[in-house]
């Protein structure tokens, strides 16, 4: 599997430029860093980065309860509608 590329070139190729700025975990030395970054887009130009530190969670929930880690407001969506777990 190949990582989905941060950064990218300028049209010229002289500069590298960032993909989506968001604010990486804090990891601490010896630490390995379990995070996964999720994008929302809506049907409005918005766009909402989600980062979960994975390092204390198995399982993150997607969904439009209380419950769910990602939330998503969209009606087609159910209360505990998705989950994704660390299996490292």
């Amino acid at each position: 599997m190949t990582p989905y590329p941060y950064e990218t070139r300028s049209l010229d190729g002289k500069d590298w430029l960032n993909i989506i700025e968001y604010d990486k975990p804090t990891i601490k030395s010896g630490e390995d860093a379990y995070y996964i970054v999720f994008e929302s887009i809506s049907s409005s130009t918005s766009k909402v980065i989600h980062v979960v530190y994975m390092n204390k969670l198995n399982k993150i929930f997607f969904g439009r309860g209380q419950e769910a880690e990602i939330k998503v407001t969209d009606i087609s969506v159910s209360r505990l509608h998705a989950y994704i777990f660390r299996s490292a």
